[in-house]
C-alpha cells in the first residue's frame, strides 16, 4: 500500500525516524474525515499528506461541501 512503500523510500533516503500512518477509511468522505479528525489528530503528525474528495465526486456530492470539509480539515490539522 502506499503508505508502506512512502516509509520504505523515506528509510531508504536516510530518514531512518520516520514511521508513517496510514489513518485513511476505503469509502470515506470529506464528511467523515472531518467527522474523525480529533481521532486522526491524536497521532500528532508532523506531516500529513490528505488525500480527499475522490469518493465525494463518486457520490456526486455538493462541491461546495466538499470544499467546506476540506477547509475545515486542513485548518484543524494545522493548528
Amino acid at each position: 500500500n502506499y503508505p508502506a512503500q512512502l516509509e520504505a523510500k523515506l528509510k531508504q533516503m536516510g530518514y531512518t525516524n520516520v514511521d508513517v500512518v496510514n489513518s485513511g477509511l476505503s469509502g470515506e468522505t470529506s464528511t467523515g474525515l472531518v467527522n474523525r479528525l480529533d481521532w486522526v489528530s491524536q497521532t500528532e503528525p508532523d506531516i500529513t499528506i490528505l488525500t480527499i474528495g475522490a469518493n465525494d465526486a463518486i457520490r456526486g456530492l455538493d462541491v461546495a461541501t466538499v470544499e467546506k470539509n476540506i477547509r475545515t480539515a486542513v485548518k484543524h490539522l494545522q493548528d
